[in-house]
């Protein structure tokens, strides 16, 4: 056998064991190449109840604590008057109740004296005036109570009215992670948005991948994801298959893949974890993903 032939059989031989490793180590090819991706988490935003300044204590990263409490909004511009009107309305009422009880407690105090002049003389026609002035301001005494207990229920609803929109406090769900929250001071609107959080116990997976390989995966698959710094495969769900013109971005979502800018389509996995199985929430974290359904022969049917 001559050289050429030689060379030609040690190449064909070296493409044929090329083919092999490629096809044995094509898991890991496959992971080190799509599916650069990242640990995310569903984002929920907060809005602004109320207009005003932001006074929190709780930093991005920090669990929210069993009232829900997250930060409060006190309005430093909100218009008192309608309280106050509340207020002048009760003392002229008051002052009306405190007068027509002073005039029935002078003319009780004339009817007491009346008796004690009867009991000498025979003053008829005055104890008729008596009785029925007595009956007038009594009238107008129970007609000034009623009045002052509606203004007092008038004022007992503006001043909680006060209260609610002077100053609320804004909750999320206890034991919630804090993503991002305006800092204490801010000046906000009604409706702003005012802090993002996350739940670290529902952790999922935001990998690239190309529109093509989307046919060949469904949803409910299995995938596995291994950590950065970890050095074991992980379960996940797959959850949801996008196009690229369809992709979930970062106002969903936590933390987007590398390399989400190239127009690729998007695989979401629910991760097999919760945050009780690391240290602090992974969310950021980079991951390698395997997805059995792209294997080498798959691919080679495109």
């Amino acid at each position: 056998m001559g050289s050429l032939e030689v060379r030609f059989a040690l190449a064909l031989v070296s493409l044929l064991a090329g083919v092999v490793i490629a096809a044995l180590a094509w898991p890991q090819l496959a992971a080190s190449l799509t599916l650069s991706a990242s640990v995310t988490a569903w984002v929920h935003p907060v809005v602004a109840p109320i207009a005003g300044r932001t006074a929190n204590d709780v930093p991005p990263g920090s669990r929210i604590g069993s009232d829900g409490t997250i930060m409060e909004i006190v309005n430093d511009r909100l218009d008192d008057a309608p309280l106050r009107e509340a207020e002048r309305v009760l003392e002229r009422v008051q002052a009306r109740v405190a007068a027509a009880s002073q005039r029935l407690e002078a003319l009780r105090l004339a009817d007491r004296d009346r008796r004690e002049l009867m009991q000498r003389t025979a003053l008829p026609d005055r104890a008729r005036d008596l009785k029925s002035e007595n009956g007038k301001a009594a009238m107008e005494l129970g007609t000034a109570r009623a009045a002052e207990r509606e203004a007092l229920q008038a004022l007992g609803a503006q001043r909680q009215a006060y209260r609610s929109a002077q100053k609320v406090a804004v909750t999320a769900p206890p034991g919630a992670t804090i993503y991002s929250i305006v800092p204490a001071g801010a000046a906000v609107e009604a409706g702003d948005p005012i802090a993002r959080w996350l739940d670290c116990d529902e952790l999922l997976v935001d990998a690239p991948v190309f529109d093509p390989w989307l046919r060949l995966l469904s949803v409910g698959g299995r995938g596995q994801v291994m950590l950065e710094a970890e050095s074991f495969w992980r379960y996940a769900e797959i959850v949801a298959l996008r196009r690229a013109a369809e992709v979930v971005g970062a106002r969903e979502l936590a933390v987007i893949a590398k390399g989400r800018d190239r127009g690729l389509g998007q695989v979401l996995l629910r991760l097999a974890a919760t945050s009780a199985d690391f240290d602090r929430c992974p969310v950021g974290r980079a991951v390698y993903v395997r997805l059995p359904d792209l294997d080498l022969l798959a691919r080679l049917g495109l």
